[in-house]
């Protein structure tokens, strides 16, 4: 079992909240979806996600970082995050 934290950073109080319902799912998919290669594939007993929304640069920016090592025998598909990416 690996503890999560997470941390939403704005460039203005309530900016999370005026992102785009499309991209805010997106966002919440991507956060899932590297949460749960970090279990399937890590050795890592935390991880930490940090949403950054800065309005004014029109940017949303999603970063999830563990305390793990790859696991062996692990691969992947490529249909998780890189298949996203299209």
């Amino acid at each position: 079992m690996c503890t999560v934290d997470l941390d939403v950073v704005e460039s203005a109080p309530g900016a999370a909240g005026r992102v785009p319902t499309p991209v805010q799912l997106s966002a919440y998919r991507v956060v899932q979806e590297a949460l749960a290669n970090v279990h399937r594939h890590s050795t890592a007993r935390s991880a930490r996600a940090v949403v950054r929304v800065d309005e004014a640069a029109g940017c949303l920016e999603v970063e999830v970082v563990d305390d793990g090592t790859a696991r062996g025998g692990t691969a992947g598909t490529g249909l998780g995050l890189m298949g996203m990416r299209e």
